[in-house]
């Protein structure tokens, strides 16, 4: 009987450690499941990517910026993750009243002429009034709502002041 006992205390003793080592593990840079959150309906790279038009007028955009969505965080620097997660936690409570954050990406330069601001234009077919989009930039633990308009032909365009997280609001 002590015998069993003392198996079945080592087996808990040892099960125990395991869990609290895999915890403690836990990644610094997570990827974000957005399937169970209403605030970002689309933020894989491809629906991302697909929704940028141009960038400063060009519409090969890749050579200027990287775009990361949040299904890809983990290519970031760690301050770039950590930006990332400040903003993510921060959306809800930033999303305009009536709208929702339809699109939530990171841009970083790549090309080493690429300053801020830039003009960031989205493919955006079923907003078109004015007042029906917001761009907002997330700089300083804030989010700040940059110049936007509203093209009429299927697109918004937005000047970005900085570079970091980017969130398209929508009606």
């Amino acid at each position: 009987m002590k015998r069993t006992l003392s198996l079945v205390l080592a087996l808990v003793i040892v099960l125990s450690l395991c869990c609290v080592t895999a915890f403690a593990a836990s990644p610094d840079k997570e990827t974000y499941d957005n399937s169970t959150t209403t605030t970002t309906t689309k933020a894989t790279m491809s629906t991302v990517e697909g929704a940028i038009a141009d960038v400063n007028g060009e519409s090969d955009w890749a050579s200027q910026i990287n775009i990361t969505s949040l299904d890809k965080i983990a290519e970031l620097t760690d301050e770039q993750a950590a930006d990332y997660k400040a903003a993510y936690e921060a959306l809800k409570a930033a999303t305009p009243e009536g709208m929702t954050a339809s699109y939530l990406f990171y841009v970083t330069p790549k090309a080493e002429d690429a300053v801020a601001p830039y003009t960031l234009t989205l493919k955006m077919a079923d907003v078109n009034e004015a007042d029906s989009c917001v761009v907002a930039l997330y700089n300083n633990g804030a989010w700040e709502a940059q110049t936007t308009t509203v093209n009429g032909d299927g697109t918004v365009s937005a000047t970005v002041n900085a570079f970091g997280a980017v969130a398209v609001f929508t009606k």
